[in-house]
């Protein structure tokens, strides 16, 4: 039988750029069509027999396997890459997602004050330094980023978004930001404060469990 997600009441958020980003206008037909996609995928699961917790227990392992099926959902929905699709497909469709990826890890870096080298690029998206290498220097290449000699030092080199690739992931984030608008379009601005800002906190927990590879761990 299928059942309906209950949203509980969690509490506060990450950074204003994020939870403004929650309410930001996207191209609204290009969210509703991202939504219907990723919809599609949710039912999928909710109609895939299986043992499913009972949602009103307080028990903490129930706790765990609600999560637990909830993350089995977002990586069905996920594995789609429906946004991501949209955006390359109307904006650049010469590129591929892994090089998607790449350029929203040198803008975070970036945003968040931090040097957005080679390594620290491989290192985010558990690459092995050789192929992320490889990724930046075929993104150079495109002129969706370039290299600025590190100030500290001038062996170094800092990655930055070139005023394409700035344009490009500008596009990204309003279909992003038009999609979850329209996802969590009945629920209160409480409750989206709330929700970025557990999630936020539980990505970080599983990220301080998965340490990235090593220099021979294959790419």
């Amino acid at each position: 039988m299928r059942t309906k997600t209950q949203h509980p009441d969690p509490a506060p958020s990450g950074t204003a750029s994020e939870t403004e980003g929650l309410t930001a206008a996207g191209p609204p037909e290009a969210a509703h069509e991202g939504l219907k996609a990723i919809q599609g995928g949710s039912e999928a699961i909710h109609d895939a027999p299986g043992d499913a917790p009972d949602a009103g227990t307080d028990a903490p392992g129930d706790a765990v396997l609600l999560i637990g099926e909830s993350m089995t959902r977002m990586r069905v929905m996920m594995g789609r890459r429906v946004i991501s699709k949209m955006a390359i497909a109307r904006a650049a469709p010469s590129l591929d997602l892994s090089q998607l990826d790449v350029l929203d890890v040198v803008r975070r870096i970036g945003a968040e004050g931090g040097e957005a080298s080679v390594g620290a690029v491989a290192e985010a998206m558990r690459l092995d330094p050789s192929r992320g290498s490889r990724m930046v220097a075929e993104l150079v290449s495109l002129k969706l980023l370039r290299r600025q000699a590190c100030q500290g030092d001038g062996r170094r080199s800092i990655l930055r978004l070139t005023a394409e690739g700035d344009h490009l992931m500008g596009e990204i984030r309003a279909i992003k930001h038009g999609l979850i608008a329209s996802a969590t379009e009945d629920w209160s601005q409480e409750e989206r404060l709330a929700f970025s800002a557990l999630f936020s906190r539980f990505l970080d927990g599983l990220a301080q469990s998965y340490p990235p590879p090593s220099d021979s761990a294959a790419g």
